[in-house]
């Protein structure tokens, strides 16, 4: 197993638009969020990552002067540098297996800023997957939702169109599971794919991340109960101020078959 002190590193890519020292900066910054690289850890000096990453001194020393610069370590002469990070709040946590309600639960906790919504044709797989002509509008939503006035989701849903009742407005004011609901709509059941993607500059902006940062991507697919694709949502999440937990148990199916438990 990798040392926490010494995470294995990932390969820098030369002929990435993204600077090496940017790629060098984003990839030791998640080592230290993550808690690999934990408060009081010795990063490898400069001859050390050189050697580790392929790269020149003088990306290695603009790498860890980013991270000095945002107070995530602090570099002092004869003693190299060291992290000084400390995680100021714990972490949000939700459940994969979270039923609909703890979803609007979750939903009332937190706050959200609507910043777009439109009624426009999606990119062709995606209305494919609606099983919708090419030109037929779906709903697409952009919000960000924060904690405690602390940005920590970017979320970009497209909807299928649900009447006058699913609105800017109404959206500005509450929830959109509660909206599907008002509108008649009843989610029998949604699929989750998990993964990661570096941040857009757009999304960048809105999170309070540099550009080029890993994010947590969560699709998500909702059916109704006549098996219909209602909505669908792509949620990108700061891994500092966001975690997913699973807790796996054995139904009543026979011992062999693992569900999600909540």
């Amino acid at each position: 197993m990798p040392s926490k002190k010494n995470p294995s590193p990932a390969a820098l890519s030369a002929g990435s638009p993204v600077p090496l020292y940017h790629q060098l900066y984003v990839q030791l910054k998640g080592a230290i969020l993550a808690g690999e690289l934990a408060h009081g850890a010795r990063l490898p000096g400069e001859h050390e990552l050189c050697e580790r990453h392929a790269v020149s001194r003088i990306t290695c020393r603009r790498a860890l002067a980013e991270l000095a610069h945002e107070g995530l370590i602090e570099r002092s002469r004869g003693r190299g540098s060291h992290v000084i990070y400390r995680p100021t709040s714990r972490p949000l946590q939700g459940s994969l297996s979270a039923t609909l309600d703890n979803l609007v639960a979750f939903g009332r906790a937190t706050e959200v800023a609507l910043l777009a919504f439109a009624r426009e044709a999606p990119e062709p797989a995606l209305a494919a997957r609606f099983a919708l002509p090419e030109d037929a509008p779906l709903v697409h939503v952009v919000r960000v939702r924060s904690d405690q006035g602390q940005p920590f989701a970017w979320l970009e849903s497209w909807t299928r169109p649900l009447g006058s009742r699913y609105s800017r407005a109404a959206l500005a004011k509450g929830l959109r599971l509660e909206l599907f609901r008002a509108c008649g709509v009843t989610i029998a059941r949604f699929d989750q794919a998990i993964g990661a993607v570096a941040a857009p500059p757009q999304v960048a902006a809105a999170l309070l991340v540099n550009a080029g940062e890993p994010l947590l991507r969560i699709e998500r697919s909702s059916y109704d109960d006549q098996g219909r694709l209602v909505d669908y949502l792509r949620a990108l999440y700061r891994p500092d101020r966001f975690q997913l937990t699973m807790s796996l148990g054995r139904d009543a199916a026979g011992p062999d078959q693992e569900t999600p438990q909540a």
